[in-house]
């Protein structure tokens, strides 16, 4: 009863889900990360966005890609 069609819906049983935008498996609705593969769903800073989409692991307000230490809040240099 989510609307989509049983032969449209990727997960028929589920009225939560209908779509696998990344094909990893878990459902949009659910997935961290929807439009890039994540399936271990890894959110190190518990920000609700997944690791894999995250440019700033550990919410320092420093990118990752210069952060010397992207997994520790406490280090930026």
């Amino acid at each position: 009863f989510d609307g989509v069609g049983d032969n449209s819906d990727l997960y028929p049983a589920d009225p939560a889900e209908s779509a696998d935008s990344d094909l990893d498996g878990i459902g949009d609705n659910t997935d961290n990360c929807s439009l890039v593969e994540n399936v271990n769903q890894r959110d190190f800073d518990f920000d609700g966005l997944g690791d894999v989409c995250d440019s700033d692991w550990d919410n320092d307000l420093v990118s990752n890609d210069i952060d010397v230490f992207p997994f520790d809040f406490f280090e930026i240099k």
